[in-house]
């Protein structure tokens, strides 16, 4: 169980960290002249601005596919 207040905040912390690392992400496309962001964009986020290194040691498959010799 959670109360509502303490749901609302999580909420709202959430929204704010993914439009920091939406925007990051969009400015790291922007100098590489595109306008779409690409995963190779948060990886470039995660991998140079500091405050996303926790990202980098992740479990999401998405983010670290598995190399064909650990398959």
């Amino acid at each position: 169980m959670i109360r509502k207040d303490a749901l609302l905040v999580l909420i709202k912390a959430t929204e704010l960290f993914i439009k920091d690392l939406s925007g990051c992400t969009e400015q790291i496309a922007k100098m590489q002249k595109r306008k779409t962001v690409q995963l190779t964009d948060l990886k470039n986020a995660y991998d140079n601005i500091d405050k996303f290194h926790f990202i980098k040691e992740s479990q999401l498959p998405g983010l670290n596919p598995k190399k064909e010799e650990d398959r």
